[in-house]
């Protein structure tokens, strides 16, 4: 009797505040880690987006002030372009600049491809009052292997340090692997995440400058 007492009164006060506790525990640790997950992603989204942001800003003050050089200078705006004033992006730059960002950073796999150039019209930018066809731009697709999602970000600010601030970042879809959800792990040349990533390239062209 006293034995069958004993065990009534250690599951009753000991186990089941054991168990309860433990469920609790379990319980408030789950949310804790959601939590965190989820306020780790919001931030990483608030830095893309302020990203996106910034090289828009640049971009619009970009194409204005090309567009009051030649609205001023007319013809002559060429003389700008010679002496190097007026940025225009270089397919060849762009080319060993990436390879270059693909092996600092060994990103794996590191694509990308130009699609034909197109001229930028009134209806393209709305935002912009564009009086001269001097605009064009080119997008630029990137498919890379990542070993974290902030790489992303590195690749990025990687562009804008290396070759051009004056860019725009069209969108990106990013995907994990199961491994990097699951057990992440580092491995030489074996990404966990794959992004693909549309930029979009400005560049003028004015009239050649003509001699009278």
């Amino acid at each position: 009797m006293r034995l069958n007492w004993a065990d009534s009164f250690i599951r009753q006060y000991v186990q089941k505040p054991a168990l309860i506790l433990l469920v609790l525990l379990l319980t408030f640790g789950g949310l804790a880690f959601g939590l965190l997950n989820y306020q780790e992603s919001l931030e990483r989204d608030n830095q893309i987006t302020e990203h996106h942001l910034r090289n828009l800003l640049k971009q619009v003050q970009f194409l204005r002030t090309q567009e009051q050089l030649f609205k001023t200078y007319g013809d002559k705006y060429q003389e700008f372009l010679n002496e190097g004033l007026v940025y225009q992006q270089d397919r060849v730059k762009w080319t060993d600049e990436l390879l270059k960002i693909k092996a600092q950073l060994n990103l794996v796999p590191f694509n990308f491809q130009f699609d034909a150039e197109q001229q930028l019209t009134r209806k393209s930018v709305a935002y912009l009052q564009l009086d001269k066809n001097i605009f064009y731009f080119t997008q630029l697709h990137l498919d890379i292997g990542l070993m974290s999602d902030l790489d992303l970000l590195t690749v990025l600010d990687k562009i804008r340090e290396n070759i051009t601030p004056l860019f725009l970042v069209k969108g990106c879809e990013m995907s994990a692997h199961n491994e990097a959800i699951q057990k992440p792990k580092f491995t030489p040349n074996r990404s966990l995440f794959d992004a693909k990533c549309t930029l979009i390239l400005f560049q003028a062209k004015p009239t050649p400058f003509k001699l009278d």
